[in-house]
């Protein structure tokens, strides 16, 4: 997996916690990229007691230097605002373009301002490809409630919104979908003990690396099917 991050996925990781369901109680953290075809790619994963700054510097330390990632030049993660990651992140990787998931921004932000109206208008906000857009949208948030916006700008637009974005990740995720999905897709043996669970991840990854190396032995082109899909769907809308 180490490899394969290094040799074929772009700067880009997704980090996440999630609870373990059985009778062994504690967390585990996950480190996720995209691959070429734009799909999930586990890059790492481990057992903790408790989520603290300790425990999330152990993890990052490691994924640090198992990736040569240095001071995060050039790199983009994308997490949500658990508790230590950030002030992990800000001490090993310094330099990196630190996302927020829009998906829990909205959730904290929205207990005050609930409603579908003001909900879209938030997503048309994070979606904005360039400033002069993002400021429209925000215009247009401001007329559904007092101090709306006020509320929404407390959290850094640059690590939300898509028009301020780094470009050097060529990734422009809004969400941690990446790492959810990997929670979601072993749910199964969240629910075993931990020496059980371990495994049956480590042989679900590795039937999933066979299938995309035979899913990747019948594209037509060197470029991935969904990268294709996003590109003419793109030339169709220029026209």
């Amino acid at each position: 997996m180490k490899n394969g991050f290094q040799q074929g996925c772009r700067r880009c990781i997704g980090v996440d916690g999630c609870f373990l369901k059985g009778i062994c109680k504690g967390q585990l953290l996950v480190a996720v990229a995209k691959d070429a075809n734009n799909q999930m790619y586990p890059i790492t994963w481990a057992v903790i007691g408790t989520e603290s700054k300790l425990t999330w510097k152990w993890f990052m330390t490691i994924l640090q230097n198992d990736l040569n990632l240095g001071n995060g030049s050039q790199l983009t993660i994308i997490s949500d605002m658990q508790k230590g990651l950030i002030a992990a992140v800000d001490e090993l990787f310094p330099e990196c373009e630190h996302r927020m998931c829009a998906r829990h921004i909205l959730a904290n932000w929205s207990q005050n301002f609930r409603g579908i109206e003001r909900r879209k208008k938030f997503w048309a906000c994070a979606r904005s490809t360039f400033e002069a857009q993002f400021k429209y949208n925000i215009n247009v948030l401001s007329k559904l409630g007092k101090g709306i916006v006020e509320a929404l700008i407390k959290y850094n637009k640059e690590k939300w919104c898509k028009a301020f974005f780094q470009t050097f990740s060529k990734c422009d995720s809004i969400d941690n979908n990446m790492a959810e999905s990997f929670n979601a897709w072993i749910l199964g043996p969240r629910n075993k003990t931990i020496v059980t669970m371990l495994e049956e991840i480590r042989v679900k990854v590795m039937s999933r690396v066979s299938k995309s190396r035979a899913f990747a032995e019948t594209w037509t082109y060197g470029i991935s099917p969904m990268a294709m899909m996003v590109f003419n769907t793109n030339v169709t809308r220029s026209m």
